[in-house]
């Protein structure tokens, strides 16, 4: 990071002082700093108000976040038949914040992913991955999808930072 800055500066020195190139990217970083903390709790702060499930209408979040739930604990990234334990089973119908603890093997037989979990494969795995590291837990999804919503809103500021001024972007 430290080299790309270094590279940005002196490049921009070529053009114009070494005074506005400091400013200009100071600016600019401070514009994504503020972006991205207004977006990060705008995202909690409607996560939180919103009693709904998390995931699409007329769709199960079991049928989708299982294999994460399963990768998560150890399994690795496969899809069951059936609920393994009544505790999982409790936290997917939104009984339970939370899951955790071993899964019974006798209980896991893998089956082929459904084509809805296919098409998503990358956000199953990023799911079971933040579940991994932080737990498996509805908080952590809401944070996940805050943290796209910030990430989101800073791509979207620099693409449209590339033809217009810093206002308009």
């Amino acid at each position: 990071m430290k080299a790309f800055v270094g590279s940005f500066i002196g490049a921009c020195e070529r053009f114009f002082s070494k005074a506005v190139c400091n400013r200009y990217f100071a600016s600019g970083c401070a514009a994504v700093v503020v972006l991205s903390v207004i977006s990060l709790s705008a995202g909690v702060a409607a996560l939180n108000h919103s009693k709904n499930k998390i995931g699409m209408d007329f769709h199960e979040s079991s049928s989708l976040f299982l294999p994460s739930a399963l990768f998560a604990c150890g399994q690795g990234l496969i899809n069951v038949r059936s609920f393994p334990t009544p505790e999982m089973e409790e936290f997917f119908d939104f009984k339970r914040g939370s899951f955790s603890g071993p899964l019974p093997q006798d209980k896991i037989q893998a089956v082929a992913c459904d084509p809805l979990q296919s098409m998503h494969i990358y956000l199953v795995v990023l799911v079971g991955v933040v579940w991994g590291v932080f737990g498996v837990s509805w908080v952590a999804v809401k944070w996940l999808l805050a943290f796209v919503l910030a990430l989101s809103a800073i791509v979207t500021f620099k693409i449209f930072r590339l033809g217009m001024n810093r206002c308009f972007s």
